[in-house]
């Protein structure tokens, strides 16, 4: 809910006063080959030096004082990855700052298959039914989000990533938003990428689930 929400992003926001804070299970882990980039920062492998499972580091190179909009909107994807758990969303693992090298990492589930995107380039149109089998999986994840309330705000290709099963799970959520009330500023916004936005986006119209 809304206080929820308020409360996670106070505690988020105070991260950089920390020494070294800690959320999650992972306690000792190492950084790996580097995975993807963007305009936050760079995504890398990783390894938890304890239980040598393998997982994605989503890391913010440089963290100013006064933060920039990337690293609000990451600290807004901490905020509603850490309530949700669903077979078809990225499983988040935990958050770490470092005030040393001012570095934010979130720690996610790492996802061998890539995106959907990469799928259809590495292997060319998918057939009848995996499409099948992916629309129900990606499906099943929105429903599970707009029972919590939650509106993704950015599906397509990029974001759908898949495990070593042929699973097909919902990812990067730093567009997504709580639905509140009808008159959320999130019904209005200009959120999420322009060739995959719905009509009711493009237009400025209100939108919901």
């Amino acid at each position: 809910d809304e206080a929820t929400e308020e409360v996670l992003l106070e505690s988020l926001s105070s991260l950089d006063q920390a020494e070294i804070r800690q959320i999650g299970e992972i306690r000792r882990w190492q950084r790996g080959t580097l995975v993807g980039s963007g305009s936050y920062g760079k995504v890398f492998l990783g390894m938890n030096r304890d239980t040598a499972e393998l997982f994605v580091v989503k890391q913010v190179v440089s963290m100013a004082r006064e933060k920039c909009e990337d690293v609000i909107q990451l600290e807004q994807e901490i905020a509603l990855l850490a309530q949700l758990e669903h077979v078809n969303i990225v499983k988040y693992l935990g958050t770490e700052l470092n005030s040393e090298t001012n570095e934010l990492s979130i720690f996610l589930e790492y996802m061998p298959g890539g995106s959907i995107a990469d799928l259809v380039r590495k292997f060319g149109a998918l057939d009848e039914q995996v499409i099948r089998r992916y629309t129900r999986e990606v499906l099943e994840g929105l429903c599970y989000l707009h029972t919590k309330g939650i509106i993704h705000r950015d599906i397509k290709g990029q974001n759908l990533l898949v495990d070593s099963r042929g699973v097909c799970k919902l990812a990067d959520f730093g567009a997504s938003r709580y639905l509140q009330s009808a008159d959320s500023e999130a019904h209005l916004s200009f959120k999420g990428t322009p060739v995959f936005m719905s009509p009711e986006v493009i237009t400025s119209q209100r939108y919901s689930k």
